[in-house]
């Protein structure tokens, strides 16, 4: 299934929807001035974080907690 928000970062940035997916995550494959095109385009997009993409690319996780010790 397609990630509308995936497709207009790809179109933002002028990439494509698998470059903003290792993009977001920090792969090795991607440069830092990819990177950095992509954040920005998502960026724009207002509603973009890091740990927004976790739930769309990391099978099986579809929650994030924190637990404070204090």
């Amino acid at each position: 299934m397609k990630n509308p928000k995936r497709i207009e970062a790809a179109r933002l940035a002028g990439v494509s929807e698998s470059t903003v997916s290792r993009s977001l995550n920090d792969s090795c494959l991607i440069s830092h001035q990819c990177k950095q095109k992509v954040r920005e385009a998502a960026k724009r997009l207002g509603h973009w974080t890091y740990l927004d993409y976790f739930e769309v690319s990391i099978v099986g996780v579809t929650s994030l907690s924190i637990v404070d010790g204090a």
